[in-house]
């Protein structure tokens, strides 16, 4: 009764019950030896499944906190990549805006040498108009001299009587010779300023085609940052 009480309580290390008595008594003994067998054997059973629940435990909580760890990476990784992104999209703007304000200032500068071309030009045609305004005045000036000549003879040949005309036309020779002075230095100063414009010319056409160049380049930045940003964002 002991032995069994022992076993109902969870002790299995009961030794044997002794198969003797009566052929009831044996037959019982018998069983319960047996069923306490059956209990070891179930309850090693059962110690090797808990050794391999542990292990499989360990394992499983193992690739967990590997797992989170690789979450937390996965997650910081992403985070940076999200800053980094959020960069790239700022700078993209920066740049679009800067590209922008160079296509309005190289616009500008476009109109604005065009302009100084054409002031240009209307400059030059206006020294082409001094140049012939003092050549007109040069040969105002040389009949203007053979006329104060001619006077100078003719008071000459007249005498006393003449003298005054002798006078007026020496005055206006030297008028004739300094208006054909002034005359020559208009037309000297016209052709440095045909000459100057002609280089401003040159110089205005390369500013332009500078402006033009810039101005499509800006745009290709332009439209270059613009698909980055989109494809940024």
């Amino acid at each position: 009764v002991s032995v069994t009480r022992n076993v109902a309580a969870g002790d299995l290390s009961q030794p044997s019950l002794p198969e003797r008595g009566s052929q009831e008594v044996a037959q019982l003994s018998t069983a319960i030896n047996q069923m306490v067998e059956n209990l070891r054997a179930q309850m090693q059973q059962i110690g090797k499944t808990v050794n391999q629940l542990s292990s499989a435990s360990s394992e499983i909580l193992a690739v967990a906190q590997q797992t989170e760890a690789n979450a937390t990476d996965e997650a910081s990784a992403v985070e940076e990549t999200r800053r980094t992104m959020e960069g790239m999209l700022e700078a993209a703007n920066e740049i679009a805006v800067g590209a922008e304000g160079v296509v309005t200032t190289a616009e500008q500068s476009l109109h604005a040498s065009e302009e100084v071309a054409q002031r240009i030009m209307q400059l030059n045609s206006q020294a082409l108009k001094i140049t012939d305004i003092s050549e007109s005045i040069q040969g105002i000036a040389d009949k203007s001299d053979i006329l104060a000549l001619n006077a100078s003879l003719e008071g000459t040949k007249a005498g006393q009587a003449g003298r005054g005309f002798v006078l007026v036309g020496t005055e206006m020779r030297r008028l004739a010779e300094t208006t054909k002075d002034a005359a020559r230095q208009i037309k000297q100063l016209a052709s440095e300023i045909r000459e100057l414009s002609q280089s401003a010319v040159l110089a205005s056409e390369q500013g332009q085609k500078m402006a033009t160049e810039t101005t499509e380049t800006a745009k290709r930045i332009t439209l270059i940052t613009n698909q980055q940003r989109t494809a940024t964002e």
